[in-house]
């Protein structure tokens, strides 16, 4: 499979058109900063030119994350029919939401895959017009699932859910054999489904059925032969995740 201090008070600041938090700016800096320090150790044994060359790759990926926060921001602004600087009144006025708004930006900077980007913006914008604070932290619970997945569990759990409805309206389990098919050998199969598996599992997306041996140790030990593997369905949060992903506008 292929597959991306102001904090203290609470003040925020703005960043080429994204709203970034004290918070996540430091964080930011502490995934950008081990380049330049490796860049630093290694400068004597680089030539000007190469020196140069790693101060301009760090500089833009710098600004490709403040890139990605500022088009999550945007999209949440626009499905929320607010203007940033109503955005930002949102997120100063409340703690929550500014929690909230924290973890959006910290994952937006961490991937550079569409479907995530996707998933962060309606959770952003429910954020945003959440008016109470078990909404807000609905919205919390959705943020930390997104945070912990990427492209490869997404396509996973379509797959199960795809496999599912093969009999119309009544759901049947998935058997991992079955969801091998989406990698390119069953080697490869053997290696990242049961870790991808496990990932939504734990998030609360997949839930497992059946007792039987992994898919790894059962491609060992049944080479080319059916297996009996665990089978699994999707849990009604794994639904509303991939409802919220193929939306137009945003799902509660």
């Amino acid at each position: 499979m292929q597959s991306d201090d102001d904090s203290a008070n609470g003040s925020y600041r703005k960043v080429e058109g994204a709203l970034v938090s004290g918070a996540t700016a430091a964080a930011v800096t502490g995934a950008v900063l081990p380049l330049a320090e490796v860049g630093n150790v290694l400068a004597a044994g680089l030539s000007p030119t190469a020196v140069l060359v790693a101060s301009l790759g760090i500089s833009a990926l710098q600004h490709q994350i403040e890139g990605r926060r500022s088009a999550v921001v945007q999209d949440a602004a626009t499905m929320a029919d607010l203007t940033l600087e109503e955005v930002l009144e949102q997120v100063l006025s409340n703690e929550q939401k500014a929690l909230a708004f924290g973890l959006t930006m910290d994952a937006a900077a961490r991937t550079t895959a569409h479907e995530k980007m996707r998933l962060l913006s309606h959770a952003l914008t429910n954020v945003l017009i959440a008016d109470s604070p078990d909404a807000v932290d609905r919205e919390r619970v959705y943020l930390e699932t997104v945070s912990r997945i990427e492209p490869p569990h997404i396509r996973v759990l379509q797959r199960v859910r795809d496999l599912e409805k093969r009999c119309g309206d009544s759901n049947d389990a998935v058997s991992e054999v079955e969801l091998a098919t989406l990698f390119r050998s069953e080697q490869e199969a053997a290696q990242f489904l049961l870790p991808l598996l496990q990932t939504l599992e734990s998030s609360g997306l997949l839930w497992k059925q059946g007792i039987g041996s992994n898919y790894e140790n059962a491609l060992r030990e049944t080479p080319g032969h059916p297996v009996d593997t665990s089978t699994w369905m999707t849990t009604s949060h794994g639904s509303a995740l991939l409802d919220r992903l193929h939306s137009e506008t945003r799902l509660s």
